[in-house]
């Protein structure tokens, strides 16, 4: 299907004929479209520049952004490592008074046992004395 066989086309195409007609008859209206159309060019490559630099700012403030986190999250894992360094030396703290605790209440309980066996046995001697005594 050519331009000229879709009627819709047409209309447009023979307008864009005669635009371009306009123009070659107009030749101070042509240089003054081209110099419209070099100023919007300038002004889109400004603008593409300036969009380049945004993206580059961008990126450096993503870049400044994630550093940043990383050194926040590093922080927080030092912090957190030290927490829990501290907690597990109270730990160990706990853990030594407790073992502590069970040495000396073993020990109480020896001591009691051999205090109630010693008194036992002078117990005997004494009830042995006793009985010699009144026998």
């Amino acid at each position: 299907m050519s331009f000229i066989d879709d009627y819709n086309q047409r209309a447009d195409g023979l307008a864009v004929l005669r635009g371009l007609i306009d123009l070659l008859a107009n030749p101070k209206a042509t240089r003054e479209l081209l110099d419209k159309l070099a100023e919007a060019h300038a002004k889109a490559d400004e603008e593409r520049e300036a969009i380049k630099q945004l993206k580059a700012e961008q990126e450096q403030i993503r870049a400044a952004m994630a550093a940043e986190q990383e050194a926040h999250r590093r922080q927080l894992a030092d912090a957190r490592l030290a927490l829990n360094n501290e907690i597990n030396a109270r730990r160990n703290e706990v853990a030594k008074a407790e073992a502590a605790m069970k040495a000396a209440r073993a020990e109480q309980d020896e001591a009691t046992r051999q205090a109630v066996e010693n008194r036992a046995r002078w117990q005997k001697k004494i009830d042995a004395i006793d009985a010699g005594l009144r026998a």
